[in-house]
């Protein structure tokens, strides 16, 4: 049908090993750094305003305590 050329829905994951700056012991300058991973998820819609352009839109909800509760993203792309 013609809204399914336009418009689909889905679910995305997303897994990133990232770093994170820690306050400096002792007050100094220096920082500390840790690894930690970020897990999150949620629904995607994909719309297809003309048959090369897509626009994703995301929302993305934390499924650990080192993931940010809610992020969203858009991705916009031409397809050759």
């Amino acid at each position: 049908s013609a809204i399914d050329e336009k418009l689909s829905l889905g679910v995305e994951l997303a897994m990133a090993q990232v770093s994170k700056l820690g306050d400096a012991t002792g007050g100094g300058f220096t920082e500390t750094r840790s690894h930690v991973y970020e897990v999150s998820a949620g629904p995607s819609i994909r719309f297809h305003p003309t048959s090369h352009a897509h626009i994703i839109l995301t929302e993305f909800i934390g499924l650990n305590n080192d993931a940010h509760e809610y992020r969203t993203t858009m991705i916009a792309g031409w397809e050759f």
